[in-house]
C-alpha cells in the first residue's frame, strides 16, 4: 500500500514538472517518465513476489503466497496469528538476534498486508463485475479495513519493541 502512495506521488511530481516545460520537450519527459514508472512497478512486483515465497513464521510451515484464493476467514485468521506472534516477541537476545525476529516478523507482516490487498482487489473488481452486492462489497470493505488496522498496529508495536522504524 505504501509503495502505490509512492508511485503515485512519484507520477504526479512527474506530472507537475513536466507541465513547466515545451511541448516537445513535455513528450520526451513523459515517456522518461513512463519507462521509469514501468520499471518501478516492475521492481515492487518482484519484491513482492520474493517477500511472498517466505514463510515468515517459526514452525517452517508455508503461507499463502498473493494470487490465491484467500477468503475472509482465513485472512482474518492469519492477521490475528501474526498480531498474536508479534504481542508475545521479546527484544530479548543480541543485536543480530533481535534483527533477524524483526526482519522475520516484518515480512510476514507484509505477506498478509499483501495478500489482504488482493483480496480486497477482488472484492472491488467483484463488485464492479456485478457478482457482489453493493452491501455486501462494503461490509467486507468495513471489515478489511479492521483487518489493516489491526496489522498497522501490530506493525507499530513492533517497531517501538526493536526500536526501529521506517
Amino acid at each position: 500500500m505504501k509503495k502505490m502512495k509512492m508511485l503515485a506521488l512519484i507520477s504526479l511530481s512527474a506530472l507537475a514538472l513536466v507541465g513547466c516545460q515545451n511541448t516537445s520537450d513535455r513528450e520526451a519527459a513523459l515517456e522518461d517518465q513512463v519507462a521509469q514508472l514501468e520499471q518501478q512497478i516492475t521492481s515492487l512486483e518482484k519484491e513482492s513476489g520474493n517477500e511472498n515465497t517466505s514463510s515468515g513464521n517459526d514452525s517452517g510451515e508455508t503461507t499463502s503466497a498473493v494470487g490465491n484464493d484467500d477468503d475472509l476467514n482465513t485472512l482474518t485468521n492469519d492477521v490475528d496469528d501474526i498480531v498474536k506472534k508479534v504481542s508475545d516477541a521479546k527484544a530479548d537476545g543480541t543485536k543480530e538476534e533481535n534483527q533477524e525476529k524483526f526482519f522475520k516478523l516484518k515480512n510476514a507482516l507484509q505477506e498478509v498486508e499483501n495478500r489482504l490487498e488482493h483480496y480486497e482487489d477482488k472484492v472491488e473488481n467483484d463488485y464492479r463485475q456485478g457478482d457482489l452486492s453493493y452491501e455486501k462489497a462494503r461490509d467486507e470493505e468495513i471489515k478489511i479495513e479492521h483487518l489493516e488496522d489491526k496489522l498497522d498496529n501490530a506493525e507499530d508495536k513492533l517497531e517501538t519493541l526493536f526500536g526501529y522504524d521506517d
